[in-house]
């Protein structure tokens, strides 16, 4: 099986996604009217980057469950120790990232671990 090649599309410097290919296209009939334009087709938006408190989220989760843990029991484990970790212990570093994340950011990490997870099955 070949793998299509993907291009990467910028905007002012930044990536902003991929597609499978890019056409200049302008019209004779309008030519006087209307600039050329490109024709991008298939294109994903590109993901942002986890930030470095997402990052040790995502390899704490990845880490448990590559030694063998559970999905199931995994997700319960950090999410009892993240919210119901007695405040005489000390907190392990990936509960103090997964505090100091937003909602948004929360899910960017549950996306990225859901991702990795299904390229595992």
């Amino acid at each position: 099986m070949q793998t299509m090649r993907r291009i990467g599309i910028q905007i002012n410097g930044k990536l902003v996604g991929s597609c499978g290919s890019i056409s200049k296209v302008s019209s004779p009939l309008f030519k006087d009217i209307l600039d050329t334009w490109f024709d991008i087709e298939g294109f994903v938006p590109a993901k942002p980057p986890l930030n470095s408190n997402q990052q040790i989220v995502l390899e704490w989760l990845k880490e448990q469950v590559s030694v063998g843990n559970d999905l199931q029991y995994v997700l319960w484990e950090f999410t009892d120790n993240v919210y119901e970790e007695p405040a005489t212990y000390s907190v392990s570093e990936q509960t103090k990232a997964w505090l100091e994340l937003t909602e948004q950011e929360q899910f960017q990490v549950l996306s990225a671990f859901a991702e990795w997870g299904m390229k595992q099955c």
